[in-house]
């Protein structure tokens, strides 16, 4: 019972930390992409 606890834990844990990578790409992608719209404009 123990080992299918920690099993569950670990894998929330996984699905946690793979979300908050994806999050901090696309925050870092939005970024990229409003920092290149601002760039474009600027020249305009």
């Amino acid at each position: 019972m123990a080992g299918n606890c920690d099993s569950s834990i670990q894998y929330f844990l996984d699905l946690t930390t793979d979300i908050v990578e994806e999050s901090k790409y696309l925050q870092s992608t939005k970024l990229a992409l409003d920092s290149a719209f601002l760039i474009t404009m600027s020249r305009y």
